[in-house]
């Protein structure tokens, strides 16, 4: 019977894909409130008024479409944003630009909306050619006249709000468009609110249109109220920043504040309060007809599921961050997300990504934040709260614990809460619960109704004190699927294992717990695991991760010095867990310290827990082998740490890892020398690269290493993208390969605490920010460092030259001196060399001991904003009032553990500063930083 209903299905939609451009198919039926909105939406190429604030979005929008059509026969450009947004309007401006008409032959503006029907779409372009209409019923003589009057020419169409997406009708228009081209050089313009819909259209990357800025929203609402006469004052001020909150960067809303309340002369004070408390309560008429439009979006999502997911979001308050997963897990408690027969391979959390990714390109959802390609937090813009609340109003708890009572709880499914006393009123009555977060709780009583919480899928309790009597109590939610306990100062539930449907199990330990509770294995659901700490009792080894073939994201395995050979790291299958992104392997060292140690051991269990090719951090602890197995180290790798891997002698072969970005080595003390091995290239093959994507790279506390060699390679093949080198703690060390002192990619440099570096860094073009400390002397050639910003010197001041400084004069902003006083001399003044430093916005200047007055000089550093003195122990004399008057620009001056120095009022060096205001002026005499 399945297989029947599909077919029909099947059928189905291929008669819609082949009537629907035909005009064949019937339009819903729609209410008269429905098709009045239909005649707003329809739109027109009129531009009758002034635009606010997008003379940017179209210079950007006329150089795609103009450059596209020399590469394409026909582009099309989209623009993608929610409703309300102004996408129209940007439409609209760039139709009428001169530019367009100047570029084209003939310009067609469309209103598509729904349904999509070709045949519609090529009448309309018709008509926008001729301003007749065709007459004609037959698609083959309507494409035949539209040929004849482009005959010749090149066209640009805007497509505006389109909803449709199937592919079939789109393919269908676009070889429509194709044959009545007249020349090559055509462009399209679509405007939507689905990214799915651009996406499939697109020739040319998409166009997100953005919200207007504040200042743009109030400069528009003024003008939609005729109150542009109005004068800015702290009042109106107050006014504009309640208003441009509501109205949260869409155009659309301005407007309607605007108009709904206009300004009348000579009534500011009653304009400001009539329109403040209309944004509070907007009229039905004014907020349905916004909310209408918006609400198109909703209506028209393909999936009740998704309508779901959508509503949910009123659980929570305007302008709340959501995490991704956060949401995700409680759609998959709520039962909005079930698993897909026809695509197995597939979990609820991906098909709950598939859907945020969908509201998100509905505009429904706004201001992804993204982190290594993937969302982490999105946000819901106020009018879709709106809506959403408005959907979900029968099916959501009163925000107010004062009106919570059993009967509006007893088929509550989620609970926020943070408001104890109002909780305790209720918990007998919460049994339908399916998610439950609780703040700042005291979880004494809230161990005593667990039993009856059996619905429950979902609890976080990360910000509660736990206590052992809660904590047991959690393993008889045998449905629970997501259990965030936050910091734990106990041990995990000894019979964990009974929550056989548990997935995410997140949770973070005050101390290191001795082992896991038994038999996590039997957790074969469980996709998120905060650490796993290996013990010595059987049901507590590694091997319980053997069956957790879902883990993804990071896990942290703890104790390793517990695995005793490499079958037992390998029964952990680390390799095969593909969905595994973050690693971070973990040894103690009381073991080693007493005597307990093997070296083949170790080498072997290291080689045991080989991750799996999709891992893209690794990190590695207190590894106590000689040698860290190059196998490990796996292709896809972006970042490494390696940390306090005390016993290494040589650095892996890291060099030929193609996407490695980012590489940390810490405190490995048994390292006397890098060779070329660490580059891992072919000496034979000149065409070889190292650390071909590597950006950062940070060396600290090798303080053995004496050595580093060099790489066999052309100079242009080593570390090409680097742009930040940090090192430090290497106290023997007296060179860098020429492959780093020849970077001309790197950007930041840090050295500190190594002594014996001879640093030279005339080759770092790029070099803009240099932070040197503890150097016996300057870098060679630093003042021919062209695009240095800024600069940070620690270490004897009396050893360095600082001539240099003059061919620095006209680039550098920011400067940094701190002596450590470590010669024995004293500095009794700062180096005049800095006199020349005009464009200097920030100097600061710390424990020089021995300066007791500053320089008249400092005057003639008139772009300063920022000027620092800390723990100068002796100084007691500022430049004079005329010199400090000169710097006209300084905002910002601290003082700060300069005891002699009397800035007190009456005292003679405050009046140097009477002209600065107070709060410019930050004073602490007594050596705590400001």
């Amino acid at each position: 019977m399945a297989k029947k209903m599909k077919k029909i299905t099947k059928t189905l939609y291929e008669h819609y894909c082949e009537a629907s451009p035909l005009g064949l198919v019937g339009d819903e039926s729609t209410t008269e409130s429905e098709a009045a909105l239909n005649q707003i939406r329809e739109t027109t190429s009129i531009l009758d008024f002034e635009v606010e604030g997008r003379e940017a979005e179209v210079l950007e929008i006329l150089k795609l479409v103009i450059d596209s059509t020399d590469e394409d026969h026909i582009s099309v450009i989209s623009i993608v944003g929610m409703g309300g947004l102004g996408k129209t309007t940007l439409a609209k401006m760039v139709f009428n630009h001169d530019a367009i008409k100047g570029h084209f032959d003939k310009t067609v503006w469309v209103c598509v909306s729904k349904p999509f029907i070709v045949m519609k779409i090529l009448e309309a372009i018709f008509q926008g050619l001729t301003n007749t209409s065709s007459g004609l019923n037959s698609r083959e003589a309507l494409l035949n006249r539209l040929r004849e009057e482009m005959q010749g020419k090149k066209y640009f169409l805007v497509l505006d709000d389109v909803w449709d997406k199937e592919n079939c009708l789109w393919d269908e228009l676009i070889g429509n468009l194709k044959y009545i081209a007249g020349k090559s050089g055509n462009s399209i313009m679509v405007t939507t609110r689905s990214v799915e819909v651009a996406t499939m259209v697109k020739t040319v990357p998409i166009y997100h249109l953005k919200k207007l800025s504040d200042d743009h929203c109030w400069a528009l609402l003024k003008k939609s109220a005729n109150a542009n006469q109005l004068q800015m004052n702290s009042k109106l001020e107050n006014t504009k920043n309640i208003l441009v909150r509501k109205i949260g960067g869409v155009p659309l809303i301005a407007k309607v504040l605007g108009g709904a309340v206009k300004f009348e002369e000579g009534g500011s004070e009653s304009w400001m309060a009539k329109i403040e408390s209309f944004a509070r309560n907007i009229s039905i008429e004014d907020k349905d007809f916004v909310l209408s439009i918006l609400k198109l979006s909703v209506e028209s999502l393909p999936h009740s599921a998704l309508k779901q997911c959508f509503a949910y979001c009123s659980n929570f308050p305007q302008d709340y961050e959501f995490d991704k997963d956060e949401a995700i897990q409680m759609w998959i408690a709520e039962g909005f997300i079930q698993p897909e027969q026809e695509r197995e391979n597939l979990t609820m959390e991906n098909i709950g990504e598939e859907y945020l990714n969908f509201l998100l390109s509905r505009s429904l959802f706004e201001d992804a934040i993204k982190y290594d390609g993937r969302i982490v937090t999105f946000k819901i813009h106020d009018l879709m709260h709106d809506i959403a609340c408005a959907i979900s109003n029968h099916h959501k708890m009163d925000s107010n614990p004062i009106s919570w009572n059993g009967k509006s709880t007893r088929k509550l499914r989620t609970l926020i809460c943070e408001n104890e006393e109002a909780f305790h009123k209720i918990q007998t009555d919460i049994i339908c619960l399916r998610v439950l977060v609780l703040k700042w709780f005291d979880t004494n009583t809230l161990s005593t109704i667990m039993d009856k919480l059996i619905h429950l899928r979902y609890l976080d309790i990360s910000n509660c004190n736990i206590n052992k009597l809660l904590r047991d109590s959690i393993c008889a939610l045998y449905n629970l699927q997501t259990l965030k306990l936050g910091y734990i100062e106990c041990d995990l539930p000894k019979n964990l294992r009974n929550l056989v449907n548990l997935r995410h199990l997140e949770f973070k330990k005050f101390f290191d717990m001795g082992q896991m509770p038994s038999h996590m294995g039997n957790m074969i659901h469980l996709q998120t695991l905060s650490e796993f700490v290996v013990g010595l009792e059987k049901g507590c080894k590694i091997d319980e991760l053997g069956p957790l073939k879902d883990l993804k994201g990071t896990l942290t395995l703890k104790n390793l010095q517990n695995v005793q050979n490499k079958d037992e790291a390998m029964a952990a299958k680390l390799v095969e867990k593909k969905y595994l992104r973050h690693l971070i392997f973990q040894w103690f060292l009381n073991l080693y310290d007493r005597g307990e140690y093997d070296e083949d051991d170790n080498k072997q269990v290291l080689e045991g827990l080989q991750p799996h090719k999709n891992v893209q951090s690794l990190d590695i602890r207190g590894f106590q082998g000689r040698v860290l197995n190059n196998n490990i180290f796996v292709e896809n790798l972006v970042e490494i740490r390696l940390v306090d891997c005390g016993r290494c002698e040589v650095l892996p072969m890291l060099g030929q890892l193609p996407n490695l970005k980012k590489l940390e080595i810490i405190s490995m003390n048994s390292v006397r020398s890098i060779g070329s091995e660490f580059y891992g290239v072919d000496c034979n093959d000149r065409n070889s690269s190292a650390f071909p994507q590597l950006n950062k790279f940070h060396i600290c506390g090798l303080k053995k290493l004496q050595q580093w060699d060099e790489a066999t390679v052309f100079a242009s093949n080593r570390f090409g993208c680097l742009k930040e080198l940090i090192l430090s703690g290497c106290h023997q060390l007296a060179k860098l390969p020429s492959g780093l002192e020849g970077c001309y990619s790197i950007e930041y440099l840090a050295i500190d605490g190594c002594p014996n570096l001879m640093l030279n860094v005339q080759n770092l073009y790029n070099l803009y920010h240099l932070d040197i400390r503890g150097l016996k002397r300057l870098p060679d050639e630093f003042g021919k460092l062209t695009n240095l910003k800024k600069l940070r010197i620690g270490g004897c001041m009396q050893n360095y030259e600082f001539s240099p400084f003059i061919h620095l004069s006209s680039q550098l902003v920011e400067l940094e001196l701190t002596d450590d006083g470590s010669s024995g001399s004293e500095t009794t003044q700062l180096p005049q060399q800095l006199q020349h430093l005009t464009n200097l916005k920030v100097l600061k200047i710390a424990d020089f001991d021995d300066i007791e007055v500053l320089p008249e000089w400092l005057g003639n550093l008139t772009c300063l904003a920022t000027l620092v003195f800390l723990e100068c122990k002796n100084l007691k004399e500022l430049p004079s009032r005329e010199a400090i008057q000169r710097l006209t620009k300084l905002d910002d001056l601290v003082i700060d553990g300069c005891p002699k120095l009397l800035l007190g009022e009456g005292d003679q060096e405050r009046a140097k500063l009477s002209h600065l205001p107070s709060k410019c002026v930050r004073y602490n005499n007594f050596g705590f930083r400001c």
